[in-house]
């Protein structure tokens, strides 16, 4: 059995981000792309993906020390808050909070920063997580102006937002 991919909510945005779907969508389908916008947040390793027109999307943090496993010791984590971007204020966003564990590859050094290796390492484990700080809502105002925690014991994590009616 191979380990869980990571979330199906970010496969979809990130599909509609990078995948063929934007070149060829109205090619191929005659209607046009869903848009999927790209934000980096403030700490430079969180990202949020946001599908503006569907009112949802993730953010996508990954530690800075995910190849540096000798140097973190368990529950450690260089990540913090990151505020989102882009939200209606005035709105209340459903979250689900995943986690996943970051494993180089072979040829990879697990004692190097992934940042400098030719390879991304691959994410494993991924799962439903409880994360402390994370409610299950918030209102668009808080996500933006207090943000989301994003430290935890593993080394990928994402935050699915999706805005309730």
């Amino acid at each position: 059995m191979s380990p869980p991919a990571p979330p199906r909510e970010f496969l979809e945005v990130m599909t509609a981000y990078a995948g063929l779907e934007p070149a060829y969508r109205r090619r191929l389908e005659g209607v046009a792309p869903r848009p999927c916008v790209l934000h980096v947040l403030a700490d430079g390793l969180s990202w949020q993906l946001d599908l503006p027109g569907e009112h949802r999307g993730v953010v996508w943090s990954i530690d800075a020390r995910a190849g540096k496993a000798a140097e973190q010791r368990p529950g450690e984590s260089s990540a913090g808050v990151v505020r989102l971007t882009h939200l209606d204020a005035e709105a209340t966003y459903a979250l689900t909070a995943y986690a996943g564990d970051v494993v180089s590859s072979p040829t990879d050094s697990a004692a190097e920063d992934f940042t400098k290796g030719p390879l991304f390492p691959m994410v494993h484990g991924v799962r439903v997580a409880s994360v402390p700080g994370v409610p299950e809502s918030a209102m668009g105002e808080a996500l933006m102006s207090r943000g989301l925690p994003v430290a935890g014991s593993s080394t990928a994590r994402w935050v699915a937002y999706r805005r309730m009616r």
